[in-house]
């Protein structure tokens, strides 16, 4: 097993009836600061149902890929 392969910096952004909360978002761009330093992607990850939209807004706040469950 190689660690490299297991770069990155993963947020889990809270939502409550369909509406990201501020700090899943304000953590997803401290994630994107601190990923520049590291050389490393933002994953962020929303649990939710009827959600699929929040994925757009997490990118435009710096996530690099986004997880919805």
């Amino acid at each position: 097993m190689n660690l490299n392969d297991y770069k990155g910096i993963l947020v889990f952004a809270e939502q409550r009836e369909g509406q990201l909360q501020n700090v899943g978002l304000e953590l997803v761009g401290k994630a994107k600061e601190l990923a520049k330093t590291l050389e490393a992607p933002v994953t962020a990850v929303v649990i939710g149902h009827e959600i699929k939209g929040l994925a757009d807004t997490l990118g435009e706040y710096g996530a690099d890929k986004v997880i919805v469950v």
